[in-house]
C-alpha cells in the first residue's frame, strides 16, 4: 500500500507498529481500520 501511495510514510510507519504489537486480527481489520479513519486513499 505504501509502495502504491494508497498511505503516507508517516502512517505506514505508525501502523507496522501497531501490527507488529498484534493490535489488529487480520489483514482485513488493518485495512477497515485505515479506511474508517480516512488514512486510505485511492489511487488513480
Amino acid at each position: 500500500m505504501r509502495d502504491s501511495e494508497k498511505i503516507t510514510r508517516k502512517t505506514y510507519r505508525a501502523f507496522y507498529l501497531k501490527a507488529k504489537g498484534g493490535q489488529f486480527k487480520s489483514r482485513k481489520n488493518l485495512i477497515s481500520h485505515l479506511q474508517m479513519g480516512g488514512l486510505l486513499k485511492e489511487v488513480k
